[in-house]
């Protein structure tokens, strides 16, 4: 991707569109980042991630000691940083 400079340097460019029951949803690209906008409101990026991942973390955790492969189950995938850590 061509690198920009000035002030389109990180001008969100609209992927995609869609209306639903409940709604539009909007996943936009800023810079190296992806963004999920709902109804003109911003939900998530994939700038950081990093309290998903500290979710799992303690979820794991909370976990009786000796468990090994426990199942996990993650509601609302979201942008995939949840379910990466947990299946790492």
């Amino acid at each position: 991707m061509p690198h920009t400079f000035g002030p389109d340097a990180d001008a969100p460019v609209t992927l995609d569109r869609r209306e639903g029951p409940y709604g539009e949803v909007v996943l936009r690209r800023r810079g190296e980042d992806f963004e999920i906008i709902a109804n003109g409101c911003f939900l998530m990026d994939t700038s950081d991630g990093r309290s998903e991942r500290l979710l799992i973390d303690a979820a794991l955790a909370a976990l009786p000691a000796g468990r090994t492969a426990p199942a996990v189950l993650i509601g609302g995938l979201g942008v995939g940083f949840s379910l990466a850590r947990a299946a790492a």
